[in-house]
């Protein structure tokens, strides 16, 4: 069985200060290798297939072989794919109502 392993204060504020920090512009989805916070354009490759191409992609990366990503687009529903040995999903489209 493995042995589990504890967060610590200082892992737990490493990995939320890399993830909340803003990176620059996405020139392509598929090839991002930082955590952080992206923003996309027109011009940003490897969107999600008929989404909207402004937004924000966050991205969560623990090395080439695993990561996850959100795209977020200013006008629409959000977007979700994984990365796990070396197999990279589909994009996933998550849906919204209105209430």
């Amino acid at each position: 069985m493995a042995e589990a392993k504890v967060l610590s204060n200082t892992v737990l504020k490493g990995i939320l200060t890399d993830l909340l920090w803003l990176r620059g512009t996405c020139v392509d989805m598929d090839v991002v290798t930082q955590t952080g916070i992206f923003s996309v354009q027109n011009t940003t490759q490897n969107l999600p297939s008929g989404a909207y191409q402004w937004g924000f992609l966050f991205q969560f990366y623990y090395g080439s072989s695993l990561w996850m990503q959100i795209y977020i687009p200013h006008h629409s529903d959000l977007y979700v794919r994984i990365r796990y040995n070396a197999m990279t999903s589909v994009w996933r489209k998550l849906s919204s109502t209105s209430t």
